[in-house]
């Protein structure tokens, strides 16, 4: 939740850190003490369970490639990476239905773009009058931060799929990993489920959050 924060914070060029600054000292006093009081209880944490990465360890994919842009794997991962955190994206099924015409770019009043996704049904969400919808419309907004940027990052990898698929068809598609053109995914070979769920695990394997 506070990596949550943090990130939205950094989004609106707040200029302190919850993580890090002292006028957010008291805050972190007592969620330490909370966390001591839950491992006495035996709450405690489990060697095996995944864990969320903290702001610091957030930023080790991106200083080592395995996030960005540069790359074709590196922007891939980097649209799993950002749909995962803006949409609310989990399971790989919910990411491997996902299709390019699902998402919209816009502006609002402002001028500020920003990307929705139009969710739709899926084997745990099959829809109908007794399924709750979502109350606020997930958005991911455009930071002006040329590197790092969701919305031109999203717009880079439509304009790196085959020219028939850049406004429809599965979102995730296979890897080209020494592309010759502009070209970097296969228009014939939609990324499947079980290449999806190691995206993380890859990400973490080829950088130094491996031993975490």
């Amino acid at each position: 939740m506070q990596a949550s924060l943090e990130r939205y914070l950094k989004s609106k060029a707040y200029p302190k850190s919850i993580i890090r600054d002292r006028e957010f000292l008291n805050s972190r006093k007592v969620l330490e003490g909370k966390a001591r009081k839950l491992r006495e209880q035996g709450e405690g944490k489990r060697p095996n369970r995944s864990r969320s990465l903290t702001t610091e360890e957030e930023e080790v994919p991106w200083q080592n490639s395995q996030l960005g842009g540069g790359t074709p794997r590196a922007l891939l991962n980097t649209m799993w990476w950002l749909l995962t955190q803006h949409f609310g994206r989990r399971g790989r099924q919910e990411h491997h239905q996902m299709k390019v015409e699902n998402f919209t770019l816009q502006r609002d009043d402002d001028g500020n773009e920003f990307l929705t996704f139009a969710e739709g049904p899926t084997k745990t969400r099959q829809g109908g009058v007794s399924v709750k919808t979502r109350l606020v419309t997930p958005k991911m907004f455009a930071t002006g931060n040329e590197e790092r940027c969701p919305a031109m990052l999203f717009k880079r990898y439509l304009g790196r799929r085959p020219g028939e698929m850049k406004k429809s068809g599965s979102f995730y598609l296979t890897v080209i990993d020494k592309p010759v053109s502009s070209v970097w995914y296969k228009k014939t070979t939609p990324m499947g489920k079980n290449t999806i769920n190691t995206i993380m695990k890859n990400v973490k394997e080829n950088s130094p959050l491996k031993d975490l």
